[in-house]
C-alpha cells in the first residue's frame, strides 16, 4: 500500500496523511502539485481492487503491473478528496516513474512498459505499438478530469530503456531523462550511442517530436 503525507514547512507538524492501494503491493513513484494544492499521483500496482473511480479512463486492471494516476484533494474531507483515480496499462509490467501537471490541468507521466498492449495514440518514431520484448519508454498525457487519454506514445530501440523524470520548460515543452542499453534508440542525426547512455528528448507543446 503506498502513503501520502504533508508536512508544514518546519517539518514538524503532521498536515495531511492517507494510505492509497488495494488487497495487493501498490506503489507511488511520484507526486505533483498543481497551483490549487491539488496532488497528482502516480505509481504501480498489483491490486485488482485497487480504488478506482467510475469514469475514469480506464477501469479494469490487466494481469500484471498496471500504472496508476490519483488525483486528490487534500481540502476536502472523507472520500470526496478522492477527485479521480484511473488505472494505465497493458498486459505486462508498466511502471511509471514520474509525474506532472501542465497549464492547462492535463496531466503527464512518463515510464516503462514491456506491454505490447500499452495504450498508444500516435505512431511515433514509426512504432504502431510498443515492442513488448522489452521496457520501452512511454509518455502519456490524460486530460484534466482523468477520464480521456490525449496522447501516448512508446519510445525505445531494440533493447532497455529506462525513466528517469519528465518536466516542463517555460515554453511548456515536455523533456524526458533517463537511459538505454539500444545503440538504434531514436536520436537526432548524426548522434551516437552505447550501452548505459543517458538520453534526453524534447517534445513540442503539440506533442509532435521536435527532431
Amino acid at each position: 500500500v503506498g502513503f501520502i503525507f504533508k508536512l508544514d514547512s518546519t517539518g514538524s507538524k503532521l498536515l495531511y496523511s492517507t494510505y492509497i492501494g488495494g488487497s495487493r503491493r501498490d506503489e507511488v513513484n511520484s507526486i505533483a502539485v498543481d497551483e490549487n494544492k491539488c496532488l497528482y499521483i502516480t505509481g504501480s500496482t498489483f491490486s485488482i481492487d485497487f480504488p478506482i473511480t467510475q469514469n475514469s479512463f480506464q477501469k479494469e486492471k490487466n494481469e500484471v503491473r498496471d500504472a496508476f494516476v490519483v488525483k486528490i484533494d487534500t481540502k476536502i474531507e472523507g472520500k470526496a478528496e478522492l477527485i479521480f483515480s484511473t488505472y494505465i496499462g497493458g498486459s505486462n509490467f508498466d511502471s511509471p516513474k514520474s509525474i506532472t501537471v501542465n497549464e492547462d490541468g492535463n496531466i503527464i507521466i512518463a515510464g516503462e512498459t514491456s506491454s505490447k498492449d500499452f495504450p498508444i495514440t500516435l505512431n511515433t518514431f514509426g512504432f504502431s505499438s510498443c515492442k513488448g520484448l522489452s521496457t520501452d519508454w512511454f509518455v502519456s498525457i490524460l486530460d484534466k478530469t482523468g477520464t480521456k487519454l490525449l496522447y501516448s506514445v512508446c519510445i525505445g530501440g531494440s533493447k532497455n530503456e529506462w525513466v528517469s523524470e519528465i518536466t516542463l520548460d517555460s515554453s511548456n515543452c515536455i523533456n524526458i531523462a533517463g537511459f538505454t542499453d539500444s545503440e538504434n534508440f531514436p536520436l537526432k542525426k548524426d548522434s551516437q550511442l552505447v550501452k548505459g547512455d543517458i538520453v534526453v528528448i524534447k517534445l513540442r507543446p503539440c506533442f509532435v517530436p521536435s527532431f
